[in-house]
Parts: structure tokens; sequence; C-alpha cells
């Protein structure tokens, strides 16, 4: 996986959430944080979803956008932090869902 060298500008943050099974060797979740960190990215297991919106501007500041990545259930959570900075009217450059997996039936709606 070859993610862009600056998708959004340049003061953009890229934000990972990988799945919620196993990040080690020869596992899905390892190839995607070890891509995600050779990209820059901060990389965050789907349940720091919660959490994150609270640590948002310690981590990024205030940037000009946010890259979004998720991948099975931390595609649910790129979606919620999308959605907390489009109403702090936060440019979400790009939002990339791979699997999106929601809990409970819970429907995952895109519209911010």
């Amino acid at each position: 996986m070859r993610i862009p060298s600056d998708p959004a500008g340049p003061r953009s943050c890229r934000i990972v959430f990988h799945g919620a099974g196993p990040a080690g060797p020869g596992w899905v979740n390892f190839s995607l944080v070890e891509a995600a960190r050779r990209a820059g990215a901060d990389v965050f297991p789907p349940s720091f979803g919660w959490m994150l919106p609270l640590l948002f501007s310690r981590l990024c500041g205030r940037p000009e956008a946010v890259s979004l990545f998720g991948y099975s259930r931390g595609g649910a959570s790129a979606v919620r932090l999308a959605r907390f900075l489009a109403r702090r009217r936060v440019r979400v450059a790009l939002l990339y869902l791979i699997d999106p997996v929601t809990i409970w039936g819970e429907t995952l709606a895109l519209s911010l």
C-alpha cells in the first residue's frame, strides 16, 4: 500500500485506525500499521476512536486538513472522528475506509 506523501497540504494531519484483530507480524493489521507509520501517520486501535476527539488538538493542533483511514472496526472510528471534525469546521480532505464494520447493527452513514 502506498500513501501519497502529502495528500492534504502542508499542515495536514494523518490518522489511521486499524482493525480490532491482532496487530502482530503476519496479520493484516500489522502490515497496515507499518505502512501508515512509514507514511508519517498516527496509528490507533479502533477503540481509541471514542477518546481521540478529546485529544485531537494535542495530537494535531489546528491543521488545515485531516486525512483519515479506517480498516474494519477502525472504519467506524474514522467516520466518528470525521463527524467530530466537521462540527468543528476542520476540513477532512480524505476519508478512506476499507471493509468498515459496525457493532450491534449500527448504521454507518457518511453524511457529515
